[in-house]
């Protein structure tokens, strides 16, 4: 089970790479200014991952530089990790043991990590209460998926930020839409209510989540780029747009968007 994805993980790891360095940018900073100055911070850094499941995502975490040779990234890391708490939602019990050994490998302290089984559409936890949300691979299956958006609205802070990572349906029709189409009944009755049909593009802009090619009065399309190393190089480049693109070797689930939403601050 916990190594079930792993030609994927490959392909998309650039781009999780690129968007999880923007996603901590501000616990990095924090680290490195209590560094500097000899100092350590009380503030804390609250991430929900909904969707866990095995804990593909803790090797982009900056806990993971705790593994460094270098003495400088060891505190780092250190600085890092005591700033830094992840509450996930794993609604099957029996994936928890993956994500604990994820966790561990990753140089995630136990007292770090909080595991809850509960509902994307229905959290246990208080309104604005998270710094920074991580969904990747998860509306594809939620029963309703602009509910799971509301939650996410919901218990981000006001200006908290969003990653997000999903396949969805291509975006023109054709022979790859076509047979997308055509599975989907199968995708969802042998993979956990899998879709492989969904227009997430069009859920989000209904969300209220803003990002950096839309505003307030208006929704623009993902930016469509030419690969998951195209993309990822815009987000290292400080690009906060939501993207559209194909993940290579993953046929019907190669169409995907992804991006760092942000909830406004006015919200």
């Amino acid at each position: 089970m916990a190594t079930g994805m792993q030609e994927y993980e490959a392909a998309i790891a650039p781009l999780k790479q690129a968007l999880f360095d923007q996603l901590f940018s501000p616990l990095t900073a924090a680290a490195d200014t209590a560094i500097a100055n000899s100092s350590s911070s009380s503030s804390t850094f609250n991430v929900l991952e909904v969707g866990i499941g095995t804990g593909p995502n803790f090797q982009f975490y900056p806990a993971t530089s705790s593994s460094s040779s270098s003495s400088s990234s060891s505190s780092s890391s250190s600085s890092s990790q005591q700033l830094l708490s992840v509450t996930g939602i794993e609604p099957n019990p029996a994936m928890w043991q993956y994500t604990q050994q994820a966790a561990e490998a990753a140089g995630l302290g136990q007292q770090q990590l909080q595991l809850v089984a509960a509902d994307a559409q229905q959290m246990p936890v208080e309104r604005d209460s998270f710094d920074a949300a991580v969904v990747t691979l998860v509306l594809c299956s939620v029963p309703e998926p602009q509910q799971a958006l509301s939650e996410l609205l919901r218990v981000l802070k006001p200006g908290g930020s969003l990653l997000l990572i999903e396949h969805v349906i291509a975006p023109r029709f054709g022979l790859l839409q076509l047979q997308q189409r055509v599975l989907d009944p199968l995708q969802q009755l042998l993979a956990d209510n899998c879709h492989l049909t969904r227009n997430t593009a069009a859920v989000l802009q209904a969300s209220g989540f803003e990002c950096g090619n839309n505003n307030s009065d208006s929704w623009v399309q993902p930016l469509a780029v030419q690969s998951v190393e195209a993309a990822a190089a815009r987000v290292a480049a400080g690009s906060s747009e939501l993207m559209s693109f194909e993940v290579p070797g993953m046929s019907l689930i190669a169409p995907h968007i992804a991006g760092i939403l942000k909830k406004p601050v006015s919200v």
